[in-house]
Formats: structure tokens, C-alpha cells, sequence
């Protein structure tokens, strides 16, 4: 679990991940010369799975498991525009026999800092966030106004498919801090 201020073991070989991949992935992008059938403009659509480090500090939540999904337009070979929707659930909460679920809906702009096979991209985006807890809970329903920002690698394995890497942070706007979370997934993109 990530506490405000700070956070666990987890959290801090979670972010030292991303940024290892980041790093590989720039001097990958480097490296390649002939980097239009990869960074080519068009519409795309991805999905993946990964863990969701839940931030509810007001409450013994468990990590739990995160989908997401989303469809994209990518304007000019280094920017993108995307719809994405993410679902993550915790079983229980410790101590208690509820659980978490928390649905977000983000607009997000994506901005690749390579066009090779390898393009790492920072994300950040703005929509919104649900939290649905079953009747044992102690939390309570809630939607807030929420941000999304964080960053990931495409690797392309083939012209137009990639398996994506990603992390990221979603932030409510309000004091509802159990909608927080961070996840990292893994997935795959088809660009048409």
C-alpha cells in the first residue's frame, strides 16, 4: 500500500522499474534510422493487465489486479490522444470482509520521445474516477474528478503491434484519497 508522503517497498521498485525501461527505451530509439512503419499516424486500440498499488490510507485496502483498455488516435508520429477506462478490485479489506473496486474514465494525450521500434511516451490525462465498495465496507461509494499521469514503452514486434509496458498514477482532485491508486500493466496495441 502507497501512504500519503511516501511509499513502501513496492512502490519504490515499481517506479525504479519504469524508469530503467525509460532509459532503455531512449537509447533503443536511437539507435533505429527507419522509424516510419512504427511511428506512423492512425488510429489505435490496446489493452492490458498489471497490479493496482491502492493509496487508500484511510482504510486497510490490499493491492489489487488492474485492466484497462483504450482507443487512440495518433495525429503526428510523436503525439497521441487516447480514451482509456480502468478497472481494479481488491478482495478484501484486512480486518474486514469487504472489498474495493474502482472504475476511471481518462482522456489522456500520450507524447513518444522516439519513433523507432522502441518509443518510450509520457502519459497525462484528466476524466474520471469511481469507487464501489460491496455492504461490508467501511468506505462508502464516491466518484471524484481525477488525473492520470505516467509514462510507458511501446515495443514493437511487428509493424503496427506492440507490447506495452506501462506505469501510472491516478490522483483525485477532492480529499477522496482512496480513489488513489498507482498500476503497473502490461499489454498489448494494434495501430492501424
Amino acid at each position: 500500500m502507497i501512504a500519503r508522503g511516501g511509499c513502501g517497498g513496492r512502490g519504490r521498485l515499481w517506479v525504479a522499474s519504469l524508469l530503467a525501461l525509460l532509459v532503455a527505451g531512449t537509447a533503443g530509439a536511437a539507435e533505429d534510422s527507419d522509424d516510419s512503419e512504427y511511428a506512423r499516424t492512425g488510429l489505435y486500440v490496446g489493452a492490458s493487465g498489471g497490479l493496482a498499488i491502492e493509496n487508500a490510507s484511510d482504510s486497510n485496502v490490499d493491492d489489487s489486479y488492474a485492466i484497462n483498455g483504450w482507443v487512440g488516435y495518433r495525429p503526428l508520429p510523436l503525439f497521441g490522444v487516447d480514451l482509456m477506462v480502468e478497472h481494479t478490485t481488491s478482495d478484501n479489506l484486512a480486518g474486514d470482509s469487504g472489498g474495493l473496486e474502482s472504475l476511471a474514465w481518462t482522456a489522456n494525450a500520450r507524447v513518444y520521445l522516439g519513433s523507432g521500434w522502441i518509443q518510450p511516451f509520457a502519459l497525462v490525462g484528466l476524466g474520471m474516477s469511481f469507487g464501489m465498495e460491496d455492504e461490508d465496507s467501511k468506505i462508502g461509494n464516491d466518484a471524484d474528478v481525477a488525473m492520470r499521469a505516467g509514462g510507458g514503452v511501446d515495443i514493437h514486434v511487428a509493424a503496427g503491434l506492440s507490447v506495452v509496458v506501462s506505469g501510472n498514477y491516478l490522483a483525485s482532485f477532492r480529499a477522496n484519497r482512496h480513489l488513489d491508486y498507482g498500476s503497473a500493466t502490461v499489454g498489448l496495441q494494434y495501430q492501424f
